[in-house]
């Protein structure tokens, strides 16, 4: 990038600290993280990576005084030191323009590459007065930002300071978490509105960690992600739930299929398909009855490695769907590339649908979108009849959540499939007819 390096950054970083101290002027350090950068090195290599990089650095610095300190810190992370600041606000007005600066998508040839920025901002105080303490301070609020959505900002907080000790320690926690058995998996069913249909079971992992407790997927997931575990927990998963789901049909339990979520890292693993083909063969399950669903952002990314994937899938009749639909990119252009058979409505949509017009016909218009592409529709989060009349007015073809059964464990939800083999049926509109199982 031709930015300065760590050690100069650290060198003129400390002098103006210094200066700001001595002068009592406002100084504000910014750790600026590009997001989606690593995502796109993998799939087009480190040649198109280096040549974002350097395209991101030149935007940002553009936004920047000659005052300004600007370095690249580490891969994807810069540092920018704003010198004599008027108002700690000031340092904000800066992140936005920064921000901003990578809004419009950068080209290589016929591929179009977009990233966003996560900027954390700490100012120079009585508790941060040194290049070590105030670089620790803006990590950790860029973090946060992360956590906040990406492509925003945040001001260090000692929130944010907690939130780096959480993941540390759930990073440290989930090595060995699956030798120590910790993992578990629980279901919740997917009634069709096809009375004469049996309804499909979604998987969800579950991990009580004997050190943290009970620690949401939205929460170690990621954290996965990054240390590296996602693929040894994926595969796990998988394997679990396809032994499960033959456990069911050896008891001559109905449902339609297993559903189970998958992360777009698991996706650019290599084998990633064909392991997902022998779990199926080791438990004789048919691919055919597998769903796998998938995020937005793991569909955006088009690669002749992804097509290879999605091709074994097709050859081997893998179910495809787009988890959270709604939540994600606008560019839609995916749904034709790629053999996705359902669309799933993102729960916050479902919840606001009653009291605001504009989502319902955002929920009404997504329905309307899979069905012209000749895929199924499935609403999760619904949590009350007034929700499942209107989704069923819509013409949503399947309905997930609490008003039909909480996630369960595999016993109860054998419990709650054998009353439907009774001839309850929980895909009637009446809630007398669903079935209800006692925890």
């Amino acid at each position: 990038t031709g930015l300065p390096n760590r050690i100069l950054l650290r060198e003129q970083a400390e002098e103006a600290i210094a200066d700001s101290h001595r002068n009592g002027r406002v100084l504000a350090m910014l750790f600026v993280d590009l997001d989606g950068f690593k995502s796109i090195n993998d799939t087009f290599g480190h040649a198109t990576g280096d040549m974002l990089l350097k395209a991101a650095a030149a935007r940002l610095h553009q936004n920047l005084r000659n005052a300004d300190l600007f370095a690249r810190f580490n891969g994807d992370e810069f540092v920018v030191v704003l010198r004599d600041l008027a108002d700690p606000a000031d340092a904000g007005h800066v992140a936005r323009k920064l921000i901003a600066s990578l809004a419009s998508p950068l080209h290589r040839g016929d591929t179009t590459l977009k990233v966003g920025a996560s900027v954390g901002i700490a100012l120079a105080d009585d508790n941060h007065h040194d290049f070590d303490t105030l670089l620790r301070a803006a990590d950790a609020a860029m973090h946060a930002a992360k956590e906040a959505g990406r492509n925003t900002y945040q001001y260090y907080s000692q929130d944010a300071l907690a939130g780096i000790q959480r993941r540390l320690q759930i990073e440290h926690a989930l090595h060995g978490a699956l030798e120590r058995e910790e993992f578990q998996l629980v279901y919740q069913p997917l009634v069709n509105v096809d009375p004469s249909r049996p309804p499909a079971i979604e998987a969800l992992l579950r991990w009580v960690c004997p050190e943290l407790g009970p620690c949401s997927p939205a929460e170690f997931i990621p954290v996965a992600e990054k240390c590296g575990e996602i693929a040894r927990i994926g595969e796990w998963v998988l394997d679990e739930a396809c032994r499960q789901a033959a456990v069911w049909q050896a008891a001559g339990l109905a449902f339609e299929r297993i559903a189970v979520n998958v992360s777009a890292m698991q996706l650019r693993e290599r084998g990633f398909a064909e392991q997902v083909i022998a779990i199926c063969e080791r438990h004789s399950w048919p691919p055919q009855r597998l769903e796998l669903e998938l995020t937005e952002s793991a569909l955006i990314r088009d690669s002749d490695a992804l097509r290879q994937c999605f091709d074994t899938f097709e050859r081997n009749g893998v179910l495809l769907a787009v988890d959270d639909f709604g939540t994600g990119f606008s560019n839609l252009h995916y749904l034709n590339r790629f053999p996705v058979q359902r669309l799933k409505i993102d729960r916050s949509f479902v919840q606001r649908m009653l009291h605001d017009a504009g989502t319902a016909e955002v929920t009404q218009a997504i329905v309307h979108l899979g069905h012209a592409l000749g895929m199924l529709v499935v609403a999760e989060g619904v949590e009350t009849r007034q929700e499942e009349a209107l989704l069923l007015r819509q013409g949503c073809d399947e309905i997930q959540g609490y008003l039909y059964s909480r996630p369960l464990p595999s016993r109860d939800m054998a419990q709650w499939l054998r009353q439907c083999g009774d001839g309850q049926n929980p895909s009637s509109p009446h809630p007398s007819d669903r079935p209800v199982v006692a925890l």
